[in-house]
């Protein structure tokens, strides 16, 4: 198999020059992963083929809603006053008062009929509690973030090493990318495109009865990250996670959070092994290739992502109650799958920190590339 820096290309003349700190540097892409234009078919073009023209939606065209007023009235309880459910329907029930007698109706008859266009999914009752967990179409939020032509010229359609000018590089590569993607000659041209996910719960202010929300949040590793902090929609909440109240049921919340997050990411298994074909932000499309990235996240959620027992190290396997005692080897797949081979789950529990009968979503996610493995996390 040939090192990553093989797969690179190597050509002075195709070395991008940079300028870095004052000095000359260049950019060494990969040179087979390296997001080729194509047509809406999948087959590659010509260089310098013009991308085709984009066919705005019509002007009356308001879907999934019926019409403008359906689509303003949802996008001003939904997004800007962020009504409850409850007033929704108190309103809608205002609404249809007020109209009866002219033949007419509101745009919804509840709340229940506003969230409808919006997709829902729900986890299994467990015991005598049921726990819902509502979520948008990955594949769809990654699709439309990546066709956004605001995003043109600050997204990166091919992986990289950025070298400096004495010929330190930066690992931008990930050695999955050469031994997964790389490996299929049905790939070569693709544009991979990491996956970003990130998690933090959330307690509303008093003014709304001091709720708690999970919400689950994605981006795409391609785009540049000034876009990111700039608030321009590279940036998206697909899902609010479920929260179990009674915390004895450690396991449970494990399971939960692993079984939640397989379900959310259900839609991009085929798209992680077998290219799709997307439109991007400067109107070609390509055939692109997804893959699961870092998760960000706070303490607690490292330990639930990464299937660690709280009070250990989510990176590492330094002991619980030695974690000030130097450095400690990583926490790696293959490590954590030969433990959970070889030991009693107490043994995992108790000597290694790990939770060792979790199903955990990356590994749910059968034939497709990831970042994280087993037993790991990533933090930015």
């Amino acid at each position: 198999m040939p090192s990553d820096l093989e797969s690179l290309t190597s050509s002075p003349s195709e070395h991008e020059q940079v300028a870095e700190k004052g000095h000359q540097g260049y950019i060494e892409y990969h040179s087979t992963i390296d997001g080729r234009p194509c047509d809406s078919s999948g087959t590659y073009l010509d260089p310098d083929t013009p991308p085709p023209q984009r066919y705005p939606r019509e002007r009356d065209d308001y879907s999934p809603f019926r019409d403008r007023v359906e689509f303003e009235t949802a996008e001003f309880l939904y997004k800007k006053n962020q009504m409850s459910g409850g007033d929704i329907n108190t309103l809608m029930t205002l609404w249809a008062a007020s109209i009866i007698r002219l033949g007419g109706e509101p745009p919804f008859a509840d709340s229940e009929d506003l969230y409808s266009p919006m997709p829902e999914g729900e986890v299994p009752s467990w015991m005598s509690t049921s726990y819902k967990v509502w979520f948008r179409d990955v594949k769809t939020v990654a699709e439309n973030m990546l066709s956004n032509p605001d995003f043109d010229g600050e997204i990166d359609y091919s992986p990289y090493r950025e070298y400096d000018a004495i010929g330190l590089g930066s690992k931008q590569i990930l050695e999955e990318l050469q031994d997964i993607i790389s490996s299929d000659p049905s790939t070569h041209g693709s544009m991979f495109c990491p996956i970003i996910l990130g998690s933090d719960k959330t307690t509303v202010s008093v003014a709304t009865g001091q709720n708690e929300y999970y919400p689950l949040y994605m981006s795409l590793g391609s785009v540049h990250n000034n876009v990111r902090r700039a608030h321009r929609n590279a940036v998206s909440v697909i899902g609010f996670l479920a929260i179990p109240k009674n915390m004895k049921f450690r396991k449970f919340r494990h399971q939960l959070f692993q079984s939640s997050l397989s379900m959310i990411l259900k839609p991009l298994h085929t798209a992680m092994s077998v290219p799709q074909v997307t439109r991007c932000p400067d109107g070609h499309y390509r055939r692109v290739i997804y893959g699961l990235g870092p998760y960000i996240a706070d303490y607690p959620e490292q330990a639930l992502a990464a299937c660690i027992v709280q009070g250990w190290c989510p990176t590492c396997t330094a002991l619980y109650d030695a974690l000030d005692g130097g450095p400690a080897p990583l926490r790696f797949r293959e490590h954590t799958e030969e433990l959970v081979e070889s030991l009693d789950l107490m043994t995992l529990w108790n000597e290694y920190g790990i939770v060792g009968d979790i199903i955990d979503y990356d590994t749910s996610t059968k034939g497709g590339t990831s970042s994280n493995g087993l037993g790991t996390t990533q933090k930015l």
